[in-house]
């Protein structure tokens, strides 16, 4: 679906002392295509911004050459590559994210015998941002990159369980219940019971026979991301359901202490 028109050349904050028109537009297309999950044409950009084509036109040309956007090859319509996300991953808190999290991650990889992954909230979608990989021969593993909306993931409702009442508030916000796509007042209930026990353990919303265990992962008292096991029932099981869970728990626990540890 493509969205309603988003932005106005008019519209700017009272407050805005400088401007910078070219810049306003090409991050005004950043911010559109990555909300979408279709690719845009040239046109169809422009009125979801209330600009012209003209406008646009040589602003979707360098951010296609510096790699930013792609064009597709069945309508010529443009989507969000990698490259912001990846930029994003070269962070030094994100790099010490995964100096601090790999260890306890692949620790906790080989004691359930299960792969396992951390993700973190993206403006309205979950994103995965580190993976580890069990050394068996089952097990399902989750790309890093992955996105899914917030409300229809589990990583989604264990980090939403866990934030205060008006950032939720302000999450859900970020699309009508139409546009979820899916039932907001079930998860915001789920959510309530995610919090009361302080874990999940629920069916995979997109893998018929996995079970998604989570936990929260804190820093300085704040959730910020979820460490999800996607429980694979095989034979011969390495370990149980019930222990696999214990030992999520801990490990998300041994994490957001690490992380709210300071560097000495």
């Amino acid at each position: 679906m493509i969205p309603q028109k988003r932005h106005s050349r008019h519209e700017s904050p009272s407050t805005e002392r400088y401007k910078a028109p070219a810049l306003r537009k090409g991050l005004e297309i950043l911010e559109l295509l990555a909300t979408v999950d279709t690719p845009l044409t040239t046109p169809q950009i422009a009125r979801a911004l209330g600009r012209t084509a003209n406008e646009l036109f040589r602003m979707l040309q360098v951010l296609e050459s510096m790699k930013y956007i792609a064009r597709t090859s069945a309508n010529g319509g443009f989507v969000i590559t990698q490259k912001l996300f990846r930029m994003g991953m070269e962070q030094p808190k994100i790099r010490d994210f995964a100096q601090v999290g790999y260890p306890i991650m692949r620790e906790l990889s080989d004691s359930v015998g299960q792969s396992c992954h951390l993700a973190v909230v993206s403006v309205d979608e979950i994103v995965v941002i580190m993976r580890v990989i069990s050394k068996g021969e089952i097990g399902l593993s989750i790309q890093i990159g992955y996105r899914r909306p917030l409300v229809a993931s589990t990583s989604g409702s264990v980090i939403f369980a866990f934030q205060p009442l008006e950032v939720q508030k302000k999450w859900l916000k970020l699309r009508s219940k139409e546009q979820w796509g899916y039932d907001v007042d079930e998860f915001v209930e789920l959510a309530t019971g995610i919090r009361r026990r302080g874990y999940t353990k629920a069916k995979s919303l997109f893998v018929p026979g996995v079970t998604d265990v989570s936990a929260p992962v804190f820093l300085d008292g704040i959730c910020i991301a979820a460490l999800t096991v996607p429980f694979v029932n095989f034979t011969p099981l390495p370990c149980p359901m019930s222990e696999t869970l214990a030992h999520v728990r801990r490990s998300a626990a041994e994490l957001s202490d690490a992380l709210s540890t300071p560097n000495t």
